[in-house]
């Protein structure tokens, strides 16, 4: 059983490693990468405060650090926006 805090961090790993890795050209790491970026997109289109400021620095620069991973994973593990990755993490 995989804890929400566990569920977090994976998140953040998961964002961290795959929005970073847009260019790459192979279509299965641009697929992960387009997962990544529709999960920053629903925070940043949210009402989420801090997260959505981040999220939206992190659309306009395309890069996105470990801090900013964590707090947008935070935000989209404790309101459900994890859906669409949840088998590709757990």
């Amino acid at each position: 059983m995989t804890t929400q805090v566990n569920q977090i961090n994976e998140t953040k790993s998961f964002l961290a490693n795959y929005f970073n890795s847009y260019g790459f050209n192979t279509a299965s790491k641009r697929e992960l990468a387009d997962e990544a970026a529709t999960i920053i997109e629903l925070v940043k289109i949210g009402n989420y405060g801090l997260a959505t400021d981040i999220a939206k620095s992190v659309m306009t620069y395309n890069k996105i650090s470990e801090k900013q991973a964590y707090w947008i994973a935070k935000i989209a593990v404790e309101n459900n926006l994890t859906s669409r990755i949840n088998h590709l993490i757990n």
